[in-house]
């Protein structure tokens, strides 16, 4: 039985480019996002650096410090996502029951990471709202508020368009879905048409 339900369900993927397709459609989303958030943590993080040398004023200077602090970490984990999509790329599954794992848990991550920076705009006001004008951290409290305001806001702008990117990828492939009835104990794969 283990055999033939095995035969079957490597036929079934062979024979539906479908869900190559999706699985293919899936990893150069995540790609194009990586790279475009890897190019412009980057150039945030030469523009910082540059504008933090020669800002005028503490608050500026503060600012640009937290943009470069940001543009770091943001290109530390478009970089470990590329890496790691790249060892993916290398060993493809396209078993229907991963690749709705797969889907979905893109598609949380995303939405965990839109509320996050949600959290992030809201924190950056409440920094940039702390200080009394005569403070002796205002500056720095006011700059560092509004570049994780300004940083908040594009990662928000960022995974929410992603997000939206992988549901319409997800709408594209749900007719095939809907035609597979998945067993996960192990007995089998029914097609309905």
């Amino acid at each position: 039985v283990w055999l033939m339900t095995g035969l079957y369900t490597h036929s079934l993927r062979a024979q539906n480019p479908e869900l190559k397709n999706f699985q293919e459609r899936q990893f150069r989303i995540n790609q194009t996002g990586m790279r475009f958030l890897f190019s412009i943590s980057s150039g945030s993080l030469i523009t910082s650096a540059v504008l933090a040398s020669t800002a005028a004023g503490q608050e500026a200077q503060y600012f640009q410090q937290m943009n470069m602090g940001w543009s770091a970490v943001n290109l530390a984990v478009a970089g470990f996502s590329l890496h790691r999509a790249r060892r993916s790329q290398i060993k493809p599954s396209y078993e229907p029951y991963d690749l709705i794992k797969q889907q979905q848990d893109f598609e949380k991550a995303y939405l965990v990471n839109a509320a996050l920076d949600v959290a992030y705009v809201v924190g950056g006001f409440y920094l940039s709202a702390l200080p009394g004008p005569q403070s002796s951290d205002g500056a720095m409290l006011r700059g560092f508020g509004q570049s994780v305001i300004m940083q908040g806001g594009m990662l928000l702008l960022f995974d929410t368009v992603m997000y939206f990117i992988h549901r319409s990828n997800r709408r594209k492939i749900e007719p095939t879905f809907r035609k597979l009835d998945l067993s996960f104990n192990g007995m089998g794969i029914r097609l309905r048409f």
